[in-house]
């Protein structure tokens, strides 16, 4: 470390005060892994770092409430001189701890400015904070918004729909104990009985309990946890008369947005931010903040030179198919910020309906920096990031362009391409294409080991699955593609590709090889991945299921001759026969159905139906393998990940996903620019402190 980065160290343990640690952790947790990365607190010790191989790391700020401003009777938005202080010294604090990267505002309003109203949840936060609803004004057509904020009254013909919001109350837990307390216990409940429907089912288990609560008996709950009337809690619930009454669609054709601007104060704070070289972060600010004519983006243009701001994650609003709303950029905003010199870090998750949006044709007419072509055909995925990647690249001229992850726990990550979980991002309007979607996929990331361990995680569980239906038929106007009976055969195949080559080797006998089947079988453990494995169905189990499908597979390596099915309980449908059949007709040379003895007691309807479905999910299964030079996979434990079937299910899968970006379309000169996305963002960051000097006054 430099003498500097000892400095900032020594400093942030010695503060005594335990609301100013700030950072303390993130510098505990770097230094703990200090072999590959390291913090860098100036764009010189980002390249540094960069250039010795490790991650470079940025303390950055993005908080609801900077300095707990909200409450604070002597932080008055006017910009009085005891609020410009207090401003400050909060400002200076969070430098002085390492703060290099910062935005103005979150997911509410603060003192500073309005936030980009995105949602109906995020008003019930506001009102917690605020003591207020959010105050909206019609959109203009131009604005391109498609958005409302109607239904924030439990008692109206919309009470079922406002009852889910309530689940999400569960995020503001420290705030709301005594309401938790006596909900979680019904959630807990609901997910326990809840159908498998993949991966939405754990929240639509915590939906249920409310909305079948109903208005009625709202009173009641609140008498029974002991809430007061003039409690906060009750008046944060979408009662009538706690939220103002919101424009219609019909009163508001283009819907609406924030009317809240940029204030008095937050012209004061984000000039002192330019002042201290912070990098501002643009997301999350409402379109009065950032356009208004004494918005952030007039502020930074009007400094001497110009100020760079960045937005950070985040997607545009001309993509959006459904719901548009004040929080994605506009192409103007987005030229705007690149004529400043600012960068844009791309969203993977900036839409309600699943990142389902417009294909990169339909917003930029005649590509000019651009060269790829991607297909636009399987929503939530890697394709549909390049359709938003492509659109920054043209935007932003072919630099500053980097990747906007935003994982926190709640943001969806590009989903699968192939199985049950396939086409995700397909919301209800949309989910008769999944089928067609699905069968247009090919070119997975292949793999070093190609197979890897089996899956037994809820990999096979997803909207594509028709949920409780065994063997079909399906229907593929619900985005419906696979039966139960399939997405347990997806599940078969992975336990048998783990297991080949050691049955093609004669390194394992039989009875070894059941002992094998069975644990992986046994770890789809009902009692986990939300019930998406449920220990009964019509022939006894969806474990046994796949237990003996995989043995049956493997059994065709060799035409071992098994006589009945070898796991709990016993199949009557001779699971194993059919698996076994599908092995050797994909794999035997001239193999006849019609002259093996295994099926022939098997081969009429409906278990030949069976077969000839799981045909379909063999040929599925191997479009996945891809012609790329195989990756390594990522490995935790015993647990391999594969993108092909899980999606980008953490950061460690994110050189997948550039390997999978490069397979479906992206060619290397446009993926570059990912790859200069550190030294673009070491310029910004140089631009920021050059434009911090001299330090100009603030009103």
């Amino acid at each position: 470390m430099s003498e500097y980065e000892n400095m900032m160290w020594r400093n942030s343990l010695i503060i005594n005060n335990p609301t100013e640690f700030c950072g303390h952790r993130l510098k505990v947790f770097v230094a703990r892994h200090n072999d590959f990365m390291e913090i860098a607190y100036d764009p010189f010790q980002l390249r540094d770092i960069v250039r010795r191989g490790k991650l470079a790391v940025i303390i950055g700020s993005e908080l609801d409430d900077i300095g707990d401003f909200a409450r604070n009777p002597n932080v008055k938005t006017n910009a009085d001189e005891v609020s410009k202080q207090l401003v400050l010294a909060e400002l200076q604090r969070l430098h002085t701890a390492g703060v290099r990267y910062i935005f103005p505002v979150h997911l509410v309003n603060n003192k500073f400015a309005g936030t980009a109203i995105a949602g109906m949840i995020l008003n019930m936060a506001n009102k917690y904070l605020n003591g207020e609803g959010f105050q909206v004004q019609p959109a203009s057509k131009d604005d391109n918004i498609h958005f409302w904020l109607e239904g924030m009254d439990f008692l109206s013909d919309k009470k079922a729909e406002v009852a889910g919001l309530m689940w999400c109350l569960a995020p503001l837990s420290p705030c709301l104990p005594a309401l938790l307390g006596a909900v979680v216990p019904l959630v807990m409940t609901a997910q326990a009985i809840m159908p498998a429907i993949g991966p939405g089912a754990a929240m639509a288990g915590g939906l249920m309990p409310l909305a079948l609560f109903g208005a009625a008996n709202l009173p009641v709950l609140l008498t029974v946890i002991g809430v007061d009337q003039g409690d906060v809690v009750e008046s944060i619930i979408p009662l009538p008369g706690n939220y103002p009454t919101y424009p219609t669609k019909a009163e508001a054709p283009n819907g609406v947005r924030n009317a809240l601007g940029l204030t008095d104060l937050g012209r004061y704070a984000v000039n002192e931010m330019m002042n201290l070289g912070m990098m501002i972060d643009v997301d999350h600010l409402s379109q009065k903040a950032l356009d208004g004519t004494n918005g952030v983006l007039a502020l930074a243009t009007n400094r001497p030179g110009g100020y760079p701001v960045n937005s950070g994650h985040n997607g545009f609003r001309q993509q959006g198919l459904h719901e548009r709303t004040e929080s994605s950029r506009t192409l103007t905003q987005m030229q705007q910020i690149r004529a400043l010199g600012g960068m844009m870090g791309v969203g993977w998750e900036n839409s309600k309906d699943g990142s389902l949006t417009k294909a990169v044709k339909e917003v930029v007419s005649n590509p000019r920096i651009a060269n790829s072509a991607v297909a636009n055909d399987c929503a939530g995925t890697s394709k549909t990031f390049a359709q938003t990647y492509l659109i920054a690249l043209e935007r932003l001229e072919g630099s500053h362009v980097a990747i906007g992850t935003d994982i926190d726990g709640f943001i969806v990550t590009p989903g699968p391409r192939f199985g049950p979980q396939a086409a995700f991002g397909l919301g209800p309007e949309e989910a008769a294409h999944r089928k067609e979607q699905i069968e247009k996929q090919h070119n997975g990331v292949l793999y070093e080991p190609r197979y890897g361990h089996a899956l037994t995680t809820g990999a096979f569980r997803g909207r594509a699955m028709a949920p409780k239906n065994l063997t079909g038929p399906v229907d593929p106007n619900q985005g419906y593609v696979y039966t139960v009976d399939q997405a347990d055969f997806f599940a078969a195949m992975s336990i048998f590709y783990s297991l080949r080559p050691y049955v093609e080797d004669g390194q394992i006998v039989i009875q070894t090889l059941i002992a094998n089947i069975d644990v992986f079988a046994n770890a789809f453990n009902p009692n986990t991945y939300s019930g998406q494995y449920p220990d009964f169905d019509l022939s006894g189990g969806f474990r046994a299921h796949i237990a003996n499908y995989a043995f049956g597979l493997l059994a065709g390596i060799h035409n071992w001759q098994l006589g009945d099915d070898l796991f709990w309980p016993p199949d009557t449908a001779a699971t194993r026969r059919i698996g076994k059949a599908v092995y050797r007709t994909r794999n035997i040379l001239n193999y006849a159905l019609d002259m093996d003895p295994d099926l022939l007691s098997v081969a009429n309807a409906p278990y030949f139906d069976r077969y000839k479905s799981l045909l379909e999910v063999w040929d599925d299964y191997q479009r996945i393998f891809g012609t790329n030079a195989p990756m390594k996979r990522c490995q935790s434990g015993f647990k391999q990940w594969d993108i092909n079937f899980e999606g980008v299910a953490h950061y460690g899968l994110l050189p997948d996903l550039l390997q999978d970006l490069s397979n479906v379309g992206l060619e290397s000169h446009d993926l570059s620019v990912l790859f200069r996305s550190a030294e673009d963002f070491a310029r910004m960051w140089t631009q920021s402190l050059n434009a911090s000097f001299p330090a100009q006054p603030s009103d």
